[in-house]
Formats: structure tokens, sequence, C-alpha cells
């Protein structure tokens, strides 16, 4: 038998630099804290459930620059307390939850709310009886890969695997 079938295809030990594999190492560092990171904010974001308490992922860019896309609001479940302007809430709005900011409470009880992104206040006032939940904690960045998929960007999502 040859020495390249005992030995593999190379007939020979690669080569390698001693700058190309502390660079394989810095790299390798840089994605093991990276990924310790992703889990510790996961875990952060999905802890308040057993309270619970409910992770929502922010899918637009309607609360930026304070709330981005990707981010995670856990909110506290909403006990009926009055709130003030100010205070992110999360509500229903048809079929699907919203994030947003109350801008005013109405003479009715009803609050007035806002993106601080958009220009003007939601066209229709939230009734108490929508609310979800009250923001309470903010998680950056961890919701993304949900973000991705919700939008239907799946290069991103591709990458992120990867």
């Amino acid at each position: 038998m040859s020495f390249a079938l005992r030995h593999g295809w190379r007939s020979r030990p690669e080569q390698t630099h001693p700058e190309v594999e502390t660079l394989k190492n810095l790299a390798g560092v840089l994605a093991r804290f990276v990924y310790f990171a992703y889990l510790w904010l996961l875990a952060f974001a999905l802890l308040p459930l057993l309270w619970g308490w409910r992770p929502v992922v922010v899918t637009s860019g309607s609360m930026e620059p304070s709330v981005r896309t990707g981010d995670v609001v856990v909110a506290m479940p909403y006990d009926g307390q009055e709130l003030g302007p100010g205070t992110v809430i999360v509500f229903t709005q048809g079929e699907k939850l919203v994030t947003h900011r109350i801008s005013a409470l109405q003479p009715d009880g009803t609050y007035l709310t806002a993106g601080d992104a958009n220009q003007g206040q939601d066209s229709s006032p939230v009734d108490p009886a929508q609310i979800e939940g009250v923001g309470r904690v903010l998680v950056p960045t961890v919701g993304l890969p949900v973000a991705w998929v919700g939008n239907g960007d799946w290069y991103p999502m591709a990458y992120f695997g990867v």
C-alpha cells in the first residue's frame, strides 16, 4: 500500500503559518463568545415565562431607535391598572400583536398609542381589554431569527444558521 493511501490523499502534511493559526484561534474564541452571549440573552428573554410574563419579538421598525427590529420586549401581564403616557404596551390589533408607546389617555378610558418612529398617533385608540401586557424588560437582538423568518428574510437567517 502506498504512503498516500495509508495517510489520506495528501502525501505530505500541510504546512501552516503561525499567523494563520493565531487568527483561527481568535476567530474561534470570538465565535464562542457571540454564541454564549446569544444563549444568555435568550435565557434572559425566556426566563420570565416562569412568572407568566410574555416575551414579544418586535418585527417592525415602528419603535426605533429605542426598540429595534429583533429586540424582545418582555411584558408583564396587564392587571387593569391605569397606565400613563410613555408606557410601552403590547396589545392586540385584529389578529396581530402590536408593541407601541402610550401617548395619551382619553376621557373614555381608552389609550392613544404611537410608535416612536411614526409621525403621528395610531389611527384607532386602544381599549384596556386589548392590552396583553406592559413592557418591563428589553432584550436586544435575541429575536432577530424570528423577525427574519416572519418577514421572509431568508438570507440573514441562512447566514445565522451557519
